[in-house]
């Protein structure tokens, strides 16, 4: 896929999300790429906002036909959470983690949210939006207050602004191989590299999905990509989707 980006540029948008997903449906094909200068509706998971100042971040959603079954391609947020890491620390010296199921970390704070959304039609092969939203140029006061605890950038990570177009373009790249590997092999291909980055591994958290909640100790993830909960000594189980707070 490198160097075969259909790059779609955009001022300020509803969403890239949504933008990549109506061109999926027009017949873009694999490697269509959604940029916009800022986002007026920008979401994350449940949802969820997503702050999207004109001009301060990357705000990216690509389109991908990946050829595997529909029940692999959740997965999809965890290989491009594995992407983001390699390209930031094209940047920065701070190692880059993942916390499942779609958030990218520096030094215990999240610079970057994935939304992957699936667009499945009867008798279509199957398309995911990879949604990529990168804090770059952000500076503290740029952030809102409740943000503080929790949020950072790459600027900030670095001490200095970064050219948002190398950042893109150091994104594309590490997608392309990860994406490669796992178009492939599937996540069981890359399986060890997200172990080996996951940011809650061995913590007891709480997993919240709809109404329901759990409580366990994060054991590592499947070969689907599927978080291993050891919610009692000896009794693991898989969770496919939720919400991950650290206890």
């Amino acid at each position: 896929m490198a160097g075969n980006w259909d790059i779609r540029r955009y001022g300020s948008i509803g969403s890239t999300n949504d933008e990549a997903r109506a061109l999926a449906l027009a017949g873009a094909a694999d490697g269509t790429v959604v940029v916009a200068e800022g986002q007026t509706a920008g979401r994350g998971r449940a949802g969820r906002n997503w702050f999207s100042p004109e001009g301060k971040g990357l705000y990216c959603s690509l389109v991908a036909r990946p050829g595997r079954a529909k029940e692999e391609c959740p997965s999809l947020a965890l290989v491009a959470g594995l992407a983001v890491c390699d390209a930031c620390e094209t940047f920065v010296e701070i190692p880059a983690q993942v916390k499942w199921p779609n958030d990218v970390w520096l030094a215990g704070k999240k610079v970057c949210g994935i939304l992957t959304e699936l667009v499945a039609r009867p008798n279509r092969p199957i398309v995911v939006i990879v949604g990529i939203g990168i804090n770059v140029n952000l500076r503290a006061d740029d952030l809102p207050a409740e943000l503080h605890p929790t949020a950072t950038s790459l600027a900030i990570a670095r001490g200095q602004p970064l050219d948002r177009e190398l950042v893109l373009q150091a994104v594309l790249r590490t997608w392309a191989l990860r994406y490669g590997k796992w178009r492939a092999g599937g996540f069981a291909a890359l399986r060890a590299d997200y172990y080996a980055r996951a940011a809650i591994e061995g913590h007891r958290v709480a997993v919240s999905f709809g109404t329901e909640r759990c409580e366990g100790i994060v054991r590592g993830v499947d070969e689907r990509g599927a978080l291993l909960l050891e919610r009692a000594p000896g009794v693991v189980e898989a969770i496919i989707a939720g919400d991950v707070e650290a206890l």
